[in-house]
């Protein structure tokens, strides 16, 4: 399995193509589809399906260009395992940034969007956030992973572009809290 970062879009954005020689995955449409289409057509190959990681404009470029093509747009998925191009897809149902957050495990590499930055998160005051499910996605979910599971966030916001879960549960403060209370309180909703 190989994985190809691109970088851009509305705000320092990351879309990832993971693919073998069964196909391609995109995950999160938030770069143009003329440079990731490039790149699949440069290297032979067959685009299968686009992760739609949340539903926030920035992370829904060119969707209707995608499934014109035939390409499966897989949104709204809840904890699942999806089975492409030979490869076990688990996506983890994490509310908080957006009612619809997803993340998408492969390979021991997380592709978590806006829901995990490395050494911060994404925002919770939207509209569609929420606070109390955030802590839940956090704390009950992404934080049961190995610390040997690599982090491919959103957005090019960290002190590197990739990071492990266990950097991230030792440096990433919003992953440290001692309770829900405590997690609100930096969040700024208590």
């Amino acid at each position: 399995m190989k994985v190809k970062e691109f970088r851009g879009g509305y705000d320092s954005n990351f879309a990832y193509l993971v693919w073998n020689e069964e196909g391609g995955v995109l995950i999160d449409a938030s770069i143009t589809s003329k440079r990731i289409l490039k790149f699949v057509e440069e290297n032979n190959i067959d685009l299968k399906a686009v992760f739609v990681m949340h539903s926030h404009d920035d992370h829904l470029v060119d969707l209707n260009i995608y499934g014109g093509m035939g390409v499966k747009i897989l949104k709204n998925v809840k904890d699942d395992v999806i089975d492409l191009i030979g490869l076990k897809f688990t996506v983890i149902y994490t509310p908080g940034h957006m009612d619809d957050s997803i993340c998408v495990l492969v390979n021991r590499k997380l592709f978590t969007s806006d829901t995990l930055f490395v050494g911060a998160i994404g925002r919770c005051d939207l509209k569609g956030s929420d606070a109390n499910d955030y802590y839940d996605s956090l704390y009950n979910k992404l934080l049961k992973l190995d610390d040997d599971v690599e982090v491919y966030p959103g957005h090019d916001y960290g002190r590197k572009r990739i990071s492990t879960m266990g950097e991230e549960k030792e440096n990433n403060k919003y992953l440290r809290c001692k309770s829900r209370d405590e997690f609100l309180k930096l969040v700024g909703f208590y």
